[in-house]
């Protein structure tokens, strides 16, 4: 079943969700000859599943607020959207996930809060009652970014908790090596993993790990391949 959303995809074995923003499907652009008129038209609720909202410590962005990031949403076409916070991300999770809250705390019927987590760092039983008492249905995980590295000795506890919640981890594609992917989430079933941002250039080894991991989905913001979400059903399978 494929079902069309917004600006990210989840793809898994016999289950396609394509989040794409601008899809040749469900948005229609007009455009004239020294006059250019782009006009969003969804013919479905649009989901962002990979946005970010807070200041970064290495780049000004042009949208980082709560209030720019509605406008944008509602200029776009997105009624509800995935939102993590930078200083979660980079330094202190717990400090960033409760910026995030806090932003968010009048406009949860539009932006979905994800909390970020460092196994090597944060404390396991903390991360629990936070994610509990803010009813977070995602967590986010960059073992680079946060110098610790994604094997069993290190994220299996944290893997375990999630399993036996149902909460989705996401990874971003650049924030561990493939094998250990493979060689972790092998030895948890149960775990939906979000493999984020990736980009072409993980195709050759990307399309291997979906085959292998029957629990993986993969979000494609980034996979800037012509006709990439066919290429990815044939391969895998709608």
């Amino acid at each position: 079943m494929i079902i069309q959303l917004a600006p990210a995809t989840l793809l898994k074995h016999g289950q396609l969700l394509v989040i794409e923003t601008r899809s040749k499907i469900y948005f229609t652009v007009e455009a004239k000859v020294g006059n250019v008129n782009i006009e969003f038209s969804p013919e479905a609720d649009v989901f962002d599943a990979n946005i970010s909202l807070g200041r970064r410590h290495s780049t000004k962005l042009r949208v980082d607020g709560i209030s720019e990031t509605l406008e944008l949403m509602d200029f776009s076409g997105i009624s509800r959207a995935l939102a993590y916070n930078p200083h979660a991300m980079y330094f202190d999770g717990l400090d960033g996930n409760s910026f995030l809250i806090e932003e968010i705390e009048n406009h949860r019927s539009r932006i979905e809060p994800q909390f970020v987590w460092s196994p090597g760092i944060d404390y396991l039983n903390t991360a629990i009652d936070q994610t509990t008492l803010h009813k977070v249905k995602s967590v986010r995980m960059t073992p680079i970014s946060n110098n610790y590295v994604f094997k069993p000795w290190v994220v299996s506890e944290w893997l375990e908790w999630l399993s036996s919640e149902s909460i989705p981890l996401w990874l971003p594609v650049e924030e561990t090596d493939p094998g250990d992917i493979f060689e972790t989430v092998v030895k948890h079933p149960k775990l939906k993993l979000v493999l984020t941002e990736v980009h072409y250039k993980h195709y050759p080894w990307v399309m291997h790990l979906l085959k292998a991991l029957p629990n993986l989905y993969i979000e494609t913001s980034r996979f800037v391949v012509i006709d990439g979400i066919r290429i990815l059903v044939d391969a895998i399978g709608s």
